[in-house]
């Protein structure tokens, strides 16, 4: 067979081992794995030697063009997946910003829309739900049907619109429990959050570092605790996004002894940010939700992915320029801005950072192999929202999404790096040992050495499937 391209003379990694290996490629599958030197013709040969290969990093928890307070986020599907692409991701799953009255199918063909002959990466969607009459709930069986068969519901953000409440969550579930759908859900408890918010501005203690105190631990942890009552209750399965503290995770971890088939994501800046960063005076670049929290959070989140409560990592980009967090800012007679933490909208870049920071606190650091590097950034993602086998791993048949990266090379991570108009990065001075190289979809160089490689549009709308074995009880991955 002719192939069209070998990479020749890396160490492939996957979710199970490594070992030293050569790859042929064809028609963007991997259609050989063999022995290193064996002979194999190529119209193209890539020299990996010296290199670790990874499968294609998935991110399953993006916002791309997301309007929220007033502000409207820095990544188009050009930019974004260019930066995702920096960070060694090949696939996207972002989020619609259906609104009430709008059906689901309308907002996932929007973003379709948006995305079609821009991206340079895999993408596909998970629909918002933000009210639940018949004709809403109707729809789950048809976004199954359409490839699109996992959701997210918020339990805060009433204000905004978007809240789904408890009612809205227990009709969801039953629904998509007989669909064989995965609903998911940013756990907070609006009534606590709102409460401590207004108390916060009625007393005028409204600095950056008021945004953690008027989020505590125990708002998510009602939250994750109540969304978990209602998925065993009903029978259906669980995701929960973004977790950040060690509550949550135990909830989650005792819900696995139950067998419940609950699954949990947890962020680069949950593994490496504190909440004192809320205290500096550009603070306000810090404001996400959940907020950022105390270092023994930090230490829980690491436990959780080590024992499994936490299956995978997302990015959470959520990602608005530093003006647009400052706009709805006035400035004292000095200039200096007048901290109102809940002017600021919400949300941390993350996206292209997500892999430097996993190898910084990771695997510099002794907590990951690159094994199980792989298993919560690429491979777990790729099982839990029906991507596998085609995505997030390395075999035969499977979609050639690959990474070369130099395990030797030390970087440090600087705005400047970064490949989108964010104006700051959060990680800003983070050293990592351990870079992308290059970065390959279905064989084809998207970043290599530093430069752009792909045109605009060669990312696909990828339609999933879930597996049905882990919507039906917990299996660990």
């Amino acid at each position: 067979m002719q192939h069209d391209l070998l990479m020749k003379g890396g160490t492939i990694v996957t979710e199970k081992g490594s070992f030293q290996a050569d790859l042929g490629i064809k028609d963007g599958k991997i259609a050989a794995i063999v022995s290193r030197g064996t002979p194999l013709e190529a119209e193209q040969v890539v020299h990996a030697d010296g290199l670790i290969v990874l499968p294609g990093l998935i991110d399953m928890h993006v916002h791309f063009l997301s309007p929220f307070m007033g502000q409207m986020g820095a990544a188009d599907f050009y930019s974004g997946t260019v930066a995702a692409a920096f960070g060694g991701v090949t696939t996207i799953l972002d989020f619609t910003n259906t609104a009430i009255g709008q059906t689901m199918l309308d907002s996932v063909r929007i973003k379709e829309e948006q995305a079609k002959g821009k991206a340079v990466i895999d993408y596909s969607f998970h629909p918002r739900i933000v009210e639940a009459p018949e004709r809403i709930i109707n729809e789950i069986k048809d976004l199954v049907a359409y490839g699109v068969p996992t959701f997210k519901m918020f339990m805060t953000y009433r204000k905004q619109g978007i809240q789904a409440h408890d009612g809205i969550l227990l009709k969801v579930m039953e629904e998509a429990r007989k669909h064989l759908a995965l609903p998911g859900v940013h756990a907070e408890n609006n009534d606590i959050v709102e409460s401590l918010i207004d108390e916060a501005v009625a007393e005028g203690k409204t600095d950056w570092h008021a945004h953690a105190r008027t989020r505590p631990p125990i708002s998510e942890e009602e939250a994750i605790h109540r969304a978990v009552y209602l998925a065993k209750r009903t029978g259906c399965p669980l995701f929960v996004y973004h977790v950040s503290t060690r509550g949550g995770m135990e909830a989650i971890a005792d819900a696995h002894t139950q067998g419940y088939a609950v699954y949990g994501e947890t962020c680069p800046h949950y593994l490496s940010l504190t909440d004192d960063l809320l205290k500096r005076q550009d603070g306000y670049q810090f404001i996400c939700s959940p907020p950022l929290r105390p270092e023994d959070h930090i230490q829980a989140m690491w436990e959780g992915l080590s024992h499994g409560a936490l299956s995978v990592t997302g990015s959470d980009d959520c990602n608005y320029s530093a003006a647009a967090k400052r706009a709805p800012m006035e400035v004292d007679r000095n200039g200096e801005l007048i901290p109102e933490f809940q002017k600021v909208v919400n949300g941390l870049t993350g996206m292209e950072s997500r892999f430097h920071v996993l190898v910084a606190e990771g695997i510099n650091k002794g907590r990951l192999t690159w094994n199980d590097f792989v298993r919560i950034t690429s491979y777990n993602a790729s099982r839990i929202f029906g991507l596998y086998p085609q995505k997030g791993t390395i075999r035969i048949g499977a979609d050639a999404d690959l990474v070369l990266v130099d395990p030797d090379q030390e970087i440090t991570l600087t705005y400047d790096r970064l490949h989108l108009d964010t104006q700051y990065n959060p990680w800003e001075g983070l050293k990592a040992k351990g870079a992308v190289v290059s970065t390959y979809l279905r064989g084809q160089p998207v970043i290599e050495k530093g430069l752009v490689k792909a045109s605009p549009g060669i990312g696909r709308f990828v339609r999933r499937k879930l597996n049905p074995t882990l919507l039906r009880s917990y299996q660990s991955l």
